[in-house]
C-alpha cells in the first residue's frame, strides 16, 4: 500500500502543476473504490500476490490525496490565509486520526473481551482466566 501511496503522492504533486486537481482526484479515487472492493472478496485462501496488488491498488488511490487535497483545500484562500488554512488542516486531520484510533481502539477492545468470554464460558478454568483478563482490561 505504501509503495502505490509513494508513486501517486509524488505524481500528483508533479501533475498538479499541468492539470486541474479534480482530474487528478476522479482516477485515483476510482482506483480506491476498487481497490477497497477487490479487498473486500479477499479470503484465507488469497494469495499473497493477490493481496498484494489489491494493497498496491489502494495505495495508488489514497496517494494523490495526500499532497492534491492539501493544495486543493488552500487554493480556495488568499495567498495571506494560506499560512492559517495550512495549520487548521493538519491540526483537524490529526484530531481526526486521534479519535479514530481511540474509537476503534474501544470498539476492538470490548469486541476482544466479549469473544474472550464466549470462548472461555463453561471451563473449569474460566473464573481465573476471566480475573485476569478483567485486570488486565482495568490495567489498559
Amino acid at each position: 500500500m505504501m509503495l502505490g501511496s509513494v508513486v501517486t503522492a509524488s505524481l500528483g504533486g508533479v501533475l498538479m502543476t499541468k492539470i486541474k486537481y479534480r482530474n487528478i482526484m476522479i482516477p485515483t479515487l476510482a482506483l480506491l473504490v476498487i481497490g477497497l472492493g477487490l479487498l473486500t472478496t479477499l479470503d484465507e485462501g488469497s494469495s499473497l500476490w493477490t493481496i498484494r496488488i489489491y494493497m498496491v491498488m489502494v495505495g495508488l488511490g489514497v496517494g494523490a490525496s495526500f499532497s492534491v487535497l492539501s493544495n486543493a483545500a488552500m487554493n480556495a484562500f488568499e495567498p495571506q490565509r494560506r499560512g492559517a488554512a495550512s495549520s487548521t488542516l493538519n491540526f483537524l486531520r490529526s484530531l481526526g486520526m486521534t479519535m479514530g484510533i481511540t474509537i476503534f481502539g474501544i470498539v476492538q477492545s470490548q469486541v476482544f473481551t466479549r469473544k474472550m468470554n464466549d470462548a472461555l464460558a463453561g471451563s473449569a478454568a474460566e473464573a481465573g482466566v476471566l480475573q485476569r483478563v478483567a485486570c488486565l482490561r482495568e490495567w489498559i
